[in-house]
């Protein structure tokens, strides 16, 4: 379910002409999903993206033709033969997809296709403009701490959005408008394996998202104290998982979430 909204809520338009997408992911074996993940689309004229950055997600848009030309053209020439991406797991393992959206306006319907960089004009490292750094950034950020509420240990959570260049700029609008799962996993490394493991009674917040203001948002997660102490234990780390609407980008939930590490904060006195 979608957090409250207020009043003052702004959400991204125009996101059915956005059809051509190419999702990557950074292999870094201690993260959460195994790397992180950028996510380019466009409309063959305007490129969105959005980025993990271990412990902020970016969000940035901005016309470039040329660009969006020559993504259009890789996409394409990846996904055609395509495969309906029906059976997602076949994916799981892949770095790199492109994928088309074929369906009506918002509607299910996607073609995908393990990315052929060397198909177009736009080699594997040379996708996005060298300037793009400089373009208005959108930043998510997170923040936690653990503390006992009604004799049960939780872990106080909250996600705030920041970039006062962005707020000013044509293109604002609050991301968490588009929040539709939140989620807080676990992970360790054993014998150069990566664990991913539940951290409370549930993955997910104990009651509703609370949206403070339209661009903060605060939620209660669960936390098993055997867990925990497995987490410090082995020096592990927390991520919160966010799962977006297809008004933000028009995938699969599967590849329509990011993550964020968070450093949990434990009030001193906390365990005996």
């Amino acid at each position: 379910m979608h957090p409250a909204t207020s009043n003052s809520s702004i959400r991204l338009q125009g996101s059915q002409r956005f059809k051509h997408f190419l999702w990557r992911r950074r292999p870094i074996q201690d993260v959460l999903g195994g790397g992180l993940v950028e996510l380019l689309a466009t409309d063959g004229r305007c490129i969105r993206r959005m980025l993990n950055q271990t412990k902020q997600i970016v969000f940035q848009t901005f016309e470039d033709e040329p660009t969006g030309s020559a993504l259009v053209e890789r996409i394409e020439l990846s996904v055609v033969p395509g495969v309906a991406m029906v059976g997602y797991s076949m994916f799981e393992d892949r770095d790199m997809l492109a994928i088309l959206h074929t369906g009506t306006n918002l509607g299910p319907g996607w073609l995908a296709f393990p990315d052929v960089p060397s198909s177009s004009s736009l080699g594997k490292g040379g996708t996005l403009p060298l300037d793009a750094a400089n373009f208005p950034r959108l930043r998510l950020v997170a923040g936690a701490s653990v503390a006992w509420e009604k004799r049960h240990l939780v872990v106080r959570a909250a996600l705030e959005q920041r970039g006062s260049a962005f707020a000013q700029s044509p293109h604002a609008f609050h991301l968490l408008d588009h929040l539709e799962h939140l989620s807080m996993k676990g992970v360790i490394m054993l014998n150069g394996q990566r664990e991913e493991f539940t951290m409370g009674e549930s993955s997910t917040p104990l009651e509703e998202i609370k949206r403070v203001t339209p661009t903060r948002a605060e939620a209660f997660f669960s936390l098993d104290e055997l867990h925990y102490k497995k987490l410090r234990q082995h020096g592990g780390s927390v991520w919160f998982k966010l799962g977006f609407d297809r008004e933000l980008f028009c995938l699969p939930h599967e590849w329509n979430a990011f993550w964020i590490k968070v450093d949990l904060h434990e009030p001193p006195g906390l365990f005996y």
